[in-house]
């Protein structure tokens, strides 16, 4: 009797012979014999040619290779030219611990697939519980994006002075002098790269705590405004993890509900 349970209707036992079965788990199965709580027979029928694989943490030398494979994946998927990962989000996930081995890894890339609009993964469009739970700052990384654009601005119109003939005296980068307000600053998110132009002060000083949350609450509810109050339009199109949005939502106390269209009376 006990045979016919292992025995599929309409197949004979020669076919059933050359039949293997491939079985994975991630739960311990000789304690859960131990216990009753796992089939001692369906045990040793599966665990004829057992072979364990290490979690990701414990390999994280596979990490590239595993990267390259789902950004093929996905760019077939989505349509897309994503060439590869940038030195910085590729450390990012080196120093994550990744328990939920591959299967995370590939929904990591997928994430940043949905909100990358440039040809490699960057900080920016990793999930915004990795970056937190690496320690990443989104503010240290902006402010060295900001003094390498500053170096490379400068350096430009160093060599556009020398083109045209006019000595360093003439050039002028201080803020003092200048009547044109400053250049782009980055005003950043968790996990978003924002540039806000910032108003220049009579006294050179600068609040950047205040400027920063003034942007954001004008960014969002113009972004609001825009995709008509939808969360999740406004979270994919305006490249702020929902999370964020929401979050900051709560925090400026803007209601979204007032940007959605007014409702057509029946």
């Amino acid at each position: 009797m006990q045979e016919k349970l292992f025995t599929p209707v309409g197949v004979n036992r020669e076919i059933q012979a050359n039949v293997r079965i491939i079985a994975a788990t991630n739960r311990p199965l000789e304690d859960m014999m131990k216990t009753g709580q796992f089939r001692e027979d369906l045990f040793y029928r599966l665990n004829v040619v057992p072979i364990f694989l290490p979690q990701l943490n414990d390999r994280k030398d596979d990490l590239d290779i595993l990267i390259n494979i789902f950004i093929r994946k996905f760019n077939i998927a989505q349509n897309k030219k994503i060439t590869g990962i940038t030195k910085e989000a590729l450390a990012a996930l080196k120093c994550y611990n990744w328990p939920g081995n591959i299967r995370e890894l590939e929904n990591v890339i997928e994430h940043s697939f949905v909100l990358e609009s440039g040809n490699q993964i960057t900080l920016s469009s990793l999930p915004e519980a990795v970056l937190e739970a690496t320690g990443i700052s989104m503010i240290e990384s902006m402010d060295k994006i900001q003094s390498q654009s500053e170096t490379i601005k400068k350096s430009a119109l160093s060599m556009g002075a020398d083109h045209f003939g006019i000595s360093d005296s003439d050039l002028d980068f201080s803020d003092e002098d200048s009547d044109i307000s400053d250049s782009d600053l980055s005003a950043d998110d968790d996990s978003d790269d924002l540039m806000i132009a910032m108003p220049s002060t009579s006294s050179g000083v600068l609040d950047f705590n205040a400027q920063k949350e003034e942007f954001e609450k004008q960014f969002i509810i113009k972004a609001l405004k825009t995709f008509k109050g939808r969360i999740n339009q406004t979270a994919l199109h305006a490249n702020i993890p929902k999370k964020t949005l929401l979050r900051k939502i709560e925090k400026y106390g803007i209601v979204a509900k007032e940007y959605a269209p007014p409702k057509l009376e029946s």
